[in-house]
């Protein structure tokens, strides 16, 4: 009877280790599991480092959201009482940053630069989404500024917490 590790990343890696000493067939596995490695986003053990989190789940909130918006945007102009392209806009802005968001959180020599452009772009989306719920005001449903001022606040403090993060967010020696 062996003891498993409490956290289920812990028992997958666990069990990659076990069945890569049970033959070349899982070893090939666990390499093939092993390429997804990018940047500096594991640590010696393994493990994704918490600064990397932040970048990662920066980079997929802004795909998803902007996938999302784009996929959806006809009901969603009409739900939220927004025109359609104020919609694309925000959904097409949301895949650039994740896009730019993504390049970022893979390089291995993560600049401060690069770092800083990224926490700026977030709190500055606060200001674009502040300018849409004043220009809109009258026209937008409750649904649209619950939409596009949560995702105001939501992202401004990511970048509030990426700009306080920046030197551990950076790689670049």
């Amino acid at each position: 009877m062996s003891i498993r590790p409490a956290s289920p990343i812990a028992r997958i890696e666990t069990d990659f280790v076990e069945r890569a000493s049970a033959g070349p067939r899982h070893f090939r596995f666990e390499s093939q599991v092993k390429l997804f490695e990018v940047g500096n986003s594991l640590s010696s053990d393994g493990f994704m480092n918490d600064s990397d989190r932040i970048l990662w789940l920066d980079c997929i909130g802004g795909l998803v959201l902007g996938l999302v918006v784009i996929a959806l945007c006809w009901p969603l102009s009409r739900w939220e009482g927004l025109p359609l392209n104020v919609v694309l806009a925000t959904g097409s802005a949301n895949l650039i940053y994740g896009s730019y968001s993504l390049f970022v959180t893979t390089r291995k020599n993560r600049s401060l630069k690069l770092v800083k452009i990224l926490a700026a772009a977030n709190m500055f989306w606060l200001v674009v989404c502040v300018g849409i719920l004043i220009a809109y005001w009258n026209q937008i449903s409750v649904l649209g500024v619950l939409h596009v001022a949560g995702e105001g606040i939501y992202v401004s403090a990511l970048g509030l917490v990426e700009w306080k993060m920046k030197e551990s967010l950076t790689t670049e020696k």
